[in-house]
């Protein structure tokens, strides 16, 4: 069967040019489509592609930006009368200029060479797509290597994430750069492979099997070499000896700390066994005493009670990065190179931490201190050495515990030998039970005696002082526990009303109400009424308060994508109902109707991407393909794409870019993402005449080393109202406009750039447009000095 003949697009207001070219292509058998004028030319760009287009050099008002445009998707043939054109149609990528007076066969002839050459093109162009699908994209390690110099001449990806090298790095190697065997292989047996044991990027040795076979590649022999990994076995070995020393030394741990149940004692051991265990040139215990952490024990550089760096014995959890991740995540936190961290505290005495590590000491939920490692040298800790300090943790929070609890007891002794003259032994043994299970509670408990008008407090527990922010003596005077409340007094009075007749009648009763703490703060609660006992005047009764401000936000929420999916997908359902109505009705405007329709399910399909994108952020499913990548193609290719969408709306869009190129470990799509997201928005949102500024700049640290890269949109559009600002970045919000949108850009931006390790903002005026920037950190090239301290914007 022959190959179909390709579409021509035949450009040209000059009626007798069209008719002429139109009788050549006819008479080949080509099918084919014309337009009149530049904006015809550029509409058909958007239809049934083109192989090639015949431009009249003589069309207003542009012809080569419209030849521009043209050869971004088809080959051009450009035809004038002025020769002094040709070469800056052939700059501007037209295949051929031609002139007017070419004879018709001559003529046809250039055109079909250059349609021969454009499928010559696509044919290389799958030929490589195969080939990176079968090299590059596979999952086993592959190699390309010179047999003659032993060199390196490519690697796919599986290879660079095996080995630790970008590609440039790889290309620059040999293989038996890669081999810390230097003697030579030993040949395995039971195969034709060979092993080797090859050291990666970081320094670990792996044991590979090698099997290579001769290609053929531009005429060159290579010989393509599959790596397989043979080291698990070997890991495995490792890491049971590993788990041996490091059981060996928790054995060792439990027997000293829990041979005392003094504090101080306990603390001293817990540091000595600490050093053991982990490798670091400092080491310190902190206990947590409220907001802060109180440091009790140092022990290796900066542990002289002289230095200056002892002196800080209590550090607010807040104020330090590395404490307070592992504050809130309840697991060990790295900080892996503190000069690129953003968040770390510089300061003068501990200037010489390069590196450093710290797991929490766990009493169940809660917090009881921490364990803190430093180091001089950048990436000396992995997640195998904080795996070992959260288990040294893990093991020492008992002995911490029982040492806590035996000071209590000793304290609640010494109070109980006061009491023992007014009080029974056994009174007193249930009342400490009683104490016990109240305080331990997580839910607020309130006595109250009630007097037939109002709910007196007689006791608060631990959680209820917690939650209400109130002591004791201070809800007293207000004579009810609804003090908090936002209630009115003829509303509180219908409230106890119900409340009193729910317990004659069933002896407990159930309601929920907002609360104010003392701080002012408010809360949802779900709070219980029981009788305890008859009094004089009326009965005592217990409360148990519970905050369900979360449960009620998650039923807001859930309630609110319910309704913002339903609405959002309620009109274009619609469209869709009726556009297939006046299809059945009207099939002579099949084309009209479908591409409405296609407008409409593209709309629909971007707002489920969007909700889907916004549940894997949200339970962390999104997983970032980062890898070394030139910042500067990202930003350039969205504001190409972004360039005649900003022009058809009569704005400028410009660009500037350092020279330098900007190293950033990013995945290219999802970068790419972001850009466009808020270039768009800018687009959406400036008016006719407008400007449209995209800027990259770098921020330094103090030392003059390129630190972090800083992407600005700014334009000069309606600008956001100060309310709206600190909203922009939540799922579903919008600023009410004209401009129809999902809410969701934004959002994903945020969740992008954040797991790029960088952060985004805004900042706008009303009326005086907006300015988006997000910050990136860059690859370093080389070593930075340690005393350059942390980064500083320029």
């Amino acid at each position: 069967m022959s190959e179909p003949k390709p579409r021509l697009l035949i450009i040209t207001a000059d009626e007798t040019l069209r008719l002429r070219l139109t009788e050549l292509v006819k008479a080949r058998d080509y099918p084919l489509f014309s337009a009149t004028s530049d904006g015809a030319a550029r509409d058909a760009v958007q239809g049934p592609m083109a192989a090639l287009a015949l431009l009249d050099a003589a069309l207003p008002p542009d012809p080569l930006a419209l030849c521009q445009t043209l050869s971004e998707h088809m080959s051009v043939l450009v035809l004038t009368c002025d020769d002094a054109e040709t070469d800056a149609f052939y700059a501007a990528g037209a295949g051929d200029v031609s002139p007017l007076n070419t004879p018709d066969t001559a003529l046809m002839r250039r055109a079909e060479l250059l349609i021969r050459a454009d499928r010559q093109r696509q044919t290389v162009t799958a030929l490589e797509r195969r080939w990176k699908q079968t090299f590059e994209y596979s999952r086993a390690i592959q190699l390309l290597i010179n047999p003659a110099t032993g060199a390196i001449v490519d690697a796919n990806r599986a290879a660079c994430a095996f080995y630790g090298y970008p590609i440039e790095q790889f290309r620059q190697k040999k293989l038996s750069d890669l081999d810390a065997t230097p003697q030579h292989p030993i040949s395995d047996a039971s195969s034709t492979l060979y092993s080797f044991r090859h050291r990666t990027a970081s320094g670990l040795l792996k044991g590979v099997k090698l099997y290579s076979s001769a290609i053929d590649v531009d005429g060159q022999t290579l010989l393509h070499t599959l790596v397989f990994d043979s080291s698990k076995r070997l890991i495995a070995e490792e890491n049971v000896l590993e788990q041996r020393r490091l059981n060996e030394a928790l054995r060792k741990t439990a027997a000293a700390v829990n041979s005392s149940l003094d504090l101080e004692t306990v603390l001293d051991r817990i540091l000595e066994e600490a050093d053991e265990v982990m490798r670091g040139e400092s080491i310190n215990l902190a206990l947590v005493e409220g907001e802060y952490a109180r440091i009790v024990r140092k022990r290796g550089v900066a542990a002289d009670p002289a230095n200056p760096a002892f002196a800080l014995e209590r550090l607010r959890i807040d104020d330090l990065a590395l404490l307070q991740r592992t504050f809130k995540s309840h697991r060990p936190a790295i900080i892996s190179d503190t000069r690129l961290d953003p968040a770390w505290r510089m300061l003068a005495e501990t200037d010489w931490i390069m590196s450093s590590l710290c797991a929490p000491i766990m009493d169940g939920e809660t917090v009881l201190g921490f364990l803190t490692v430093d180091s001089s040298e950048p990436q000396h800790f992995q997640l195998r050495d904080a795996e070992r300090l959260k288990t040294f943790a893990d093991s020492v929070s008992t002995a911490i515990r029982n040492a806590r609890m035996y000071e209590q007891l000793r304290t609640q002794a010494v109070e109980l030998e006061a009491r023992i003259q007014e009080r029974t032994q056994q009174l007193e043994t249930e009342r400490r039970q009683l104490r016990s299970i109240l305080e331990s509670m997580t839910d607020a408990v309130i006595f109250t005696d009630f007097d037939g008008q109002n709910f007196i407090p007689i006791y608060l527990n631990d959680a209820a002082r917690r939650l209400l922010g109130y002591s004791l003596d201070e809800l007293v005077p207000a004579r009810h526990i609804l003090r908090g409340t936002d209630l009115s007094d003829d509303q509180i009075a219908a409230l106890i009303a119900r409340i009193e007749e729910g317990l004659f009648r069933d002896g407990t009763y159930s309601y929920t109400v907002r609360l104010r703490r003392k701080d002012g703060s408010t809360f949802d609660a779900s709070a219980t009424v029981s009788v305890v006992e008859p009094t004089g005047t009326g009965f005592s009764t217990v409360n148990v308060i519970r905050d369900i401000t979360r449960e009620m936000q998650l039923s807001a929420q859930k309630s609110q994508f319910v309704a913002y999916a339903s609405h959002e997908l309620r009109t274009p359902i619609t469209n869709l109902k009726t556009r297939l109505y006046l299809l059945r009705k009207q099939p002579e405007r099949l084309e009209t109707h479908l591409a409405i329709l296609d407008e409409v399910t593209d709309r629909m399909r971007r707002l489920v991407e969007g909700l889907l994108d916004i549940s894997r952020f949200e339970r962390g499913v999104i997983a970032i393909e980062s890898r070394p990548r030139v910042l500067q193609q990202v930003i350039q290719q969205a504001v190409m794409v972004q360039t005649a969408e900003a022009e058809r709306k009569g704005l400028s869009l410009r660009l500037t870019l350092p020279e330098e190129p900007i190293m950033i470990e990013m995945d290219e799509g999802r970068m790419l993402q972001v850009v466009t997201n808020l270039i768009t928005n800018a687009i959406n949102y400036t008016p006719a005449g407008g400007s449209i500024s995209v800027r990259v700049v770098t921020a330094r640290d103090r030392g003059g080393v390129p630190a972090y890269a800083i992407v600005e949109v700014e334009d000069t559009g309606i600008g956001i109202s100060p309310e709206h600002i600190p909203h922009l970045f939540e799922p579903f919000y919008r600023v009410q406009s004209q401009i129809d949108g999902t809410g969701l850009g934004l959002p994903i931006s945020k969740e992008i750039v954040e797991l790029h390790g960088g952060r985004i903002g805004v900042e706008s005026e009303p009326g005086q447009g907006s300015r988006f920037s997000f910050w990136l950190p860059i690859i370093r090239a080389e070593r930075p000095d340690p005393a350059a301290g942390s980064p500083a914007a320029v």
